[in-house]
């Protein structure tokens, strides 16, 4: 009996295995796309070297950035050395996923400026890297373009001797690595609001839980507005939906932020339940 009951167990709970990952998506992670015209730009103001490496510094963050948002299984094509034309993927695991995530490049700018601060009596030469880049969201299911999210940073470091030819055309590896996280921590960010917007998961009193944890871009003391979904909206020419009205109810404070999830407590309660919408007030 206590063999059949142990077999039983093993048989159910394997058998439980897929409704735990029910919901959760896969999303592949296609390269940095970089444009010829980019790619000339760069070429002709001897920074192509600096391109092409902030371009992988990028392909390796943004992966992690998704992986670190723990909303989505990652079908990262860089990991596996897929090599596949965006406009014909077909067969293998990244076809499979719901979402296909494209980034591309559009404006990439590196050079060394001067700087003239009056109030100290001092002039320092900095580096000024920045860049543009747009992430497209493809419902790989549909064969639709969900959404486009734009992205725009800007990193100034000053050069400590002086000596502007000692990174001229070439990122320095710590000021890539900076830029090309907090971009790729905003993009997952706002992909992930974009697939599955913010949402109270649990109340108690005037304690509020949100299913945003710590790698979703939630800080202490931040703000959320929270909504109510009211009447869909259909576009009258094509008869597709354009989601649905929000009105505000209400919004939460960030009070503490946890791995997986974040509490809040609410500062405006107007029907505030679990399943609200929450999105980050604008500062």
């Amino acid at each position: 009996m206590k063999v059949s009951f142990i077999v039983l167990f093993y048989v159910l709970a394997h058998l439980m295995v897929p409704f735990a990952y029910a919901q959760i998506k896969t999303i592949g992670v296609a390269a940095p796309v970089i444009s010829p015209a980019i790619k000339v730009k760069a070429d002709e103001s001897g920074i192509k070297v600096a391109l092409q490496h902030f371009a992988e510094v990028l392909d390796e963050q943004l992966i992690d950035a998704f992986q670190n948002t723990r909303k989505f299984k990652i079908a990262a094509r860089s990991d596996l050395k897929w090599v596949i034309e965006e406009q014909a993927i077909s067969g293998g695991d990244i076809a499979s996923a719901d979402y296909l995530i494209v980034p591309s490049v559009l404006d990439f700018t590196h050079g060394v400026e001067t700087a003239r601060f009056e109030t100290l009596g001092k002039t320092v030469q900095r580096i000024n890297v920045s860049f543009v880049f747009l992430v497209k969201i493809y419902d790989t299911i549909k064969g639709t373009l969900i959404e486009s999210v734009e992205v725009e940073k800007q990193q100034l470091d000053v050069l400590e001797n002086d000596n502007p030819s000692q990174f001229h055309g070439v990122v320095n590896p710590s000021q890539s690595l900076k830029l090309a996280k907090s971009a790729s921590q905003e993009a997952s960010r706002r992909v992930v609001d974009v697939i599955y917007p913010a949402k109270i998961i649990a109340i108690s009193n005037n304690q509020i839980t949100l299913n945003r944890g710590d790698g979703n871009g939630v800080k202490a003391g931040s703000v959320w507005v929270a909504y109510a979904a009211g009447d869909e909206l259909i576009d009258p020419d094509t008869g597709v939906s354009l989601g649905f009205e929000e009105h505000k109810i209400g919004e939460v404070v960030v009070t503490q932020v946890l791995p997986k999830f974040s509490k809040a407590k609410s500062v405006e309660n107007f029907g505030l339940k679990v399943g609200t919408i929450l999105r980050l007030k604008e500062q």
